[in-house]
């Protein structure tokens, strides 16, 4: 006999259900599983290291059990480690980026983005770019507002939206003498006060409607292991 609780009643079930669960896993499983997930993050930190001091091959066999795994870091990485080979496979490398990016790897949305721009599949890349900016990923906000600035026959073409997404990516403001505004900027370089004013209601139009946080770099991470490996070249010896 199948019984059916009440809609009201599911979540509430849910929750002792799942409450239930955690009371009775034991605590040095939870912790095995901080530790393994911590192991995992070391594992990735080592084949990005690898990957930056030139190390390709010993990054890769570091990364294919986490590949195999579908850790999306891991895939992500490897997409990478495969771009730096000396006949890289575009192809297998964006479908790598995608299949990261679908598994929710926010710093793979926008060269998933780029991968398909490339290959001419604009809608495809303008629905990345968007998911990149709806995360706040730098540079994402660029790629949106070239599209409405080109269309590329995606969305209409539109100066205003344009340049709402070019103040976006710049961190909501702007100075008609940055140089990064006078070259991406679509409608007039320098706005007079009526235009500023439009602009100024757009930002805040787009930034509610797609409820846009801050921009940042999903990468940050890595960076900070760029470092790291550009220490290590300085204190290994030369042969």
């Amino acid at each position: 006999m199948n019984i059916r609780f009440p809609s009201r009643l599911v979540l509430p079930v849910c929750q002792v259900v799942l409450g239930a669960a955690l009371l009775l896993t034991p605590l040095h499983d939870i912790h095995a599983s901080e530790a393994q997930t911590d192991a995992v993050r070391e594992q990735i930190k080592a084949a990005y290291i690898g990957w930056h001091r030139g190390e390709l091959k010993e990054a890769l066999q570091i990364l294919e059990p986490l590949v195999q795994a579908k850790n999306r870091e891991a895939i992500f990485l490897k997409a990478g480690v495969l771009n730096m080979m000396e006949r890289p496979d575009g192809k297998k490398v964006l479908a790598l980026q995608t299949e990261a990016a679908r598994l929710g790897f926010v710093a793979a949305y926008l060269p998933a983005a780029g991968g398909y721009m490339n290959l001419g599949n604009h809608e495809l890349a303008f629905a990345w770019a968007l998911k990149a900016a709806k995360e706040g990923v730098t540079g994402s906000h660029f790629f949106i507002s070239a599209f409405y600035c080109d269309s590329w026959d995606v969305i209409l073409p539109d100066s205003l939206v344009a340049d709402a997404w070019l103040i976006i990516g710049m961190g909501g403001s702007f100075d008609a003498d940055d140089q990064q505004w006078v070259s991406r900027s679509c409608g007039p370089s320098e706005p007079d006060d009526f235009r500023r004013g439009q602009l100024e209601t757009q930002v805040k139009f787009l930034t509610s409607r797609f409820r846009l946080p801050p921009v940042s770099d999903p990468l940050a991470d890595w960076y900070s292991w760029t470092l790291e490996a550009l220490e290590r070249e300085v204190d290994t010896p030369a042969e």
